[in-house]
């Protein structure tokens, strides 16, 4: 499986760019509309290409940006500020988790409590 580019919304004569090298999925577009982000297949990295996305379309540079075991499929990137977000699941029964809810509130609470 592979990362492929195409023109839209009329696709060119030429077809379509292969963007990933070694096979790659679940790709996003930054922000920048010129970089192609992708994971590969393994599971194991996120790597970016960079685009010029004009006739003729061609890839000018590519590079692991992320490295880490088991990353999967939880990760994006914000289409505003290109920041990348990465999801891992919690793999050791020692961990412990505590999720505040409200946690905003409660400090409001307690300021106007000190003043």
């Amino acid at each position: 499986m592979n990362v492929y580019v195409r023109a839209f919304p009329e696709p060119l004569a030429s077809g379509q760019s292969k963007i990933s090298e070694g096979g790659g999925t679940r790709p996003r577009w930054g922000p920048d509309g010129r970089t192609v982000y992708y994971l590969a297949l393994d599971g194991g990295a996120i790597h970016a290409v960079r685009v010029n996305p004009g006739a003729p379309f061609r890839v000018v540079s590519r590079e692991r940006v992320l490295a880490a075991p088991g990353l999967g499929p939880a990760w994006d990137v914000d289409r505003r500020t290109g920041r990348m977000v990465v999801a891992q699941d919690v793999v050791s029964s020692t961990v412990r988790m505590v999720v505040v809810v409200n946690w905003l509130d409660q400090l409001r609470r307690r300021s106007a409590v000190e003043h």
